[in-house]
């Protein structure tokens, strides 16, 4: 199953390309379920972060390897794929894309994730698609007080 959402950003490509690191995935950390980052090693291939996820009466760790890192001079995107996943997910692959247009950036989570049943895919994606949302308000609030502090 796939899920895509688009965020509009008030910070030029280079600005959010620096920042779109461990302090900002932190900050994108939904209530619930918390995820607590264990290690975070950066963007680049081969690199790990590893959370440990509390759904409250149990945790799941969730591990992901950036595979892919692509760097042109109007857009920046990197892909996570899942290598252990909470139970419940078989398959992730979070394609992050950074796209230059003119004095702004538009941040794209690109998601496709599977559990194995299509039935329990439809009944997860309302609960990706909430944790994604989230991020948006985040996203630029954290962009605009960087380029404010900037100036």
């Amino acid at each position: 199953m796939r899920l895509k959402i688009n965020t509009r950003i008030n910070a030029p490509l280079e600005l959010v390309q620096e920042h779109f690191a461990q302090d900002l995935f932190e900050q994108l950390n939904p209530p619930f379920p918390k995820a607590a980052v264990l290690v975070y090693e950066g963007n680049y291939p081969g690199a790990r972060v590893e959370l440990e996820i509390d759904f409250l009466l149990f945790k799941q760790k969730w591990i992901s390897e950036i595979t892919t890192v692509q760097k042109e001079p109007d857009n920046y995107s990197f892909i996570d794929e899942g290598r252990q996943l909470p139970f419940f997910l078989k398959n992730w692959h979070h394609h992050h894309l950074l796209l230059k247009k003119g004095v702004q950036t538009e941040i794209v989570d690109d998601i496709q994730f599977s559990s194995g049943n299509s039935l329990l895919d439809l009944l997860l994606y309302p609960g990706l698609l909430i944790q994604f949302l989230y991020r948006k308000p985040i996203y630029k609030s954290y962009f605009n007080s960087l380029s404010k502090s900037l100036r």
